[in-house]
């Protein structure tokens, strides 16, 4: 059970104080039909250090005192923005300095800004012009902040880390300012 009035906290086997709640319209449902009661952020994220298994929908926290990486595994820098987890990337050979990780969303966004500014480097490398061709009708997310307008672009190669992905498929984000802040 999740206390929210300030006291001690649990979930599972996991115990935590200080734990902030905020109430927002969240009309959300699982893959499974299940309505999805809240989001977890950074009061749950920041003290451990967190495998994400999306194949047996899974999470699992270790604490970072106990924990020792698997074998290949790669370690990512990641700063906190307002604290939001965002780690640097490259994107058609633009530095992106701050990729948000969301482990929620569904689909990767691009804001409309920095596609802007990058227009020469970022171009649709095919399946965004595709898929705007089939489906030429306004398409959108809603998520938090509520619903965004979005066109397809599929893009690259995005650099994370040691991976290379030739073509990234990304959603760009119109006339979103509320959203892109």
């Amino acid at each position: 059970p999740i206390d929210i009035a300030g006291r001690m906290t649990s979930m599972g086997s996991l115990t935590f104080s200080d734990v902030h709640a905020e109430s927002l319209p969240f009309l959300t449902m699982g893959q499974n039909g299940i309505p999805i009661a809240g989001l977890l952020g950074y009061d749950f994220l920041r003290d451990a250090v967190w495998h994400i298994d999306y194949m047996k929908g899974t999470l699992d926290a270790t604490d970072p005192a106990t924990f020792v990486p698997p074998a290949g595994a790669h370690a990512f820098a990641v700063t906190f923005d307002d604290f939001v987890p965002t780690l640097q990337t490259t994107l058609a050979g633009a530095e992106v300095p701050a990729l948000i990780v969301d482990t929620g969303a569904g689909r990767s966004a691009l804001f409309s800004n920095y596609a802007d500014r990058h227009v020469r480097e970022i171009v649709d490398l095919g399946l965004g012009t595709q898929m705007e061709a089939s489906y030429p009708f306004v398409d959108a997310f809603s998520g938090v902040g509520g619903r965004v307008e979005t066109r397809p672009m599929q893009a690259g190669p995005l650099i994370v880390g040691p991976w290379t992905f030739p073509k990234w498929l990304f959603d760009v984000t119109q006339n979103a300012p509320a959203f892109e802040f």
